[in-house]
């Protein structure tokens, strides 16, 4: 039974290597002798084996294509208007199955090398092998920088340095002064002459101005620090700097001086002031020692026109007085008031300020 004949012979190509068909001899009507044929193909001598290098990895079609493209060069210095083929192995490259093309690039990212065939007219003329040797890319990160002060700017750099440097801007230096926002790019290069792009995004800083509220003449004072503006990272100090902390309210102050400090999180602005609390001390010790011996409110001689009256724990009035008094010395007719809590009222510009106090008798 015959089937599967081939029409053309000189016409037909194997579709392996060592591929195997059959050839019918007919010597006469009545016999006919049936053969076997190994279609074995021998290449021509080798050329050498090659090698390329390439930054990154064949992750994506344009990176092959860019290797392909690169070797293609090569390989057309030496074999001049040659038909030249790409294959994954060697077995492909023998047999012409498999071509890589533009429509079949599926290559593996850990493929050591690649096999091309170059051909004249009569046929195939070399099979060879190309080396793929994978250079390792930079890697860089998108920035964001923050401007202080356009007139003194802010650099850009990298932590750490590499071989070669492109700024859009057209400078090649390992950094550079911005001085105005937006987004700078920079190409870096290794020593291979890999690359990686990053950005850096420089935004300028918000100014901000701060309102304070001072809640005193209380017997838990307080201050509270507004900004005028959003602003990400607002630490706030009443101590000249020493320690900061996120929340913009102080409470539980003794009446006095703070030195308040607002800044932000990136060094840009910086809000240093005085600021008083008023208020009243909590204690006293009328002892004769010329030590705390009276009370009265803290800087009393800045508030003109203030009056405070003292009263006992059941509200009787002991005494009253104005900013310009002494203050209270602890008696009341002549006779000393034994050590106890005080309550006091304070009247200043048309507000009224209540608290309490301590009066505490310490004998030599």
């Amino acid at each position: 039974m015959e089937t599967n004949s081939i029409e053309d012979p000189s016409l037909y190509t194997n579709q392996t290597n060592n591929q195997v068909i059959f050839a019918k001899i007919d010597a006469s009507l009545d016999c006919s002798v049936i053969v076997d044929i190994t279609l074995q193909v021998v290449p021509n001598s080798a050329p050498p084996d090659r090698e390329i290098n390439f930054c990154g990895d064949l992750d994506n079609q344009e990176n092959i294509t860019s290797v392909l493209d690169e070797i293609l060069l090569e390989l057309e210095q030496d074999y001049s208007g040659l038909a030249i083929a790409f294959y994954l192995n060697l077995d492909n490259a023998v047999s012409e199955v498999n071509e890589l093309n533009e429509n079949t690039l599926n290559i593996p990212n850990d493929l050591e090398g690649i096999y091309y065939r170059v051909e004249n007219n009569e046929g195939c003329l070399a099979i060879g092998y190309y080396a793929l040797i994978a250079l390792e890319n930079p890697e860089v990160q998108d920035t964001i920088e923050v401007l202080c002060d356009t007139n003194q700017g802010v650099e850009l750099s990298f932590e750490t340095g590499f071989d070669a440097y492109e700024w859009e801007t057209g400078e090649t230096t390992p950094s550079i002064i911005a001085f105005e926002p937006g987004p700078y790019t920079v190409t870096v290069f290794n020593a291979a002459g890999c690359f990686d792009i990053a950005t850096f995004t420089v935004e300028e800083a918000p100014q901000f101005d701060i309102e304070i509220l001072v809640n005193d003449f209380q017997q838990s004072n307080s201050i509270t620090v507004s900004i005028d503006t959003q602003v990400d990272n607002v630490f706030y100090s009443l101590d000249n700097g020493f320690t900061f902390q996120e929340s913009p309210i102080f409470d539980n102050l003794a009446p006095g001086y703070y030195n308040l400090i607002v800044k932000d999180g990136v060094g840009c602005n910086e809000i240093n002031t005085i600021v008083l609390v008023r208020g009243a001390p909590r204690l006293f010790t009328p002892n004769g020692d010329g030590i705390n011996d009276f009370w009265h409110v803290k800087e009393k001689e800045n508030y003109p026109g203030m009056k405070i009256t003292i009263m006992d724990r059941f509200g009787k009035r002991i005494t009253s007085f104005t900013n310009l008094s002494q203050g209270w010395d602890g008696t009341f007719n002549g006779r000393e008031m034994p050590s106890n809590a005080y309550w006091y009222r304070i009247d200043y510009e048309g507000a009224n300020y209540y608290g309490h106090f301590s009066l505490i008798r310490r004998r030599g």
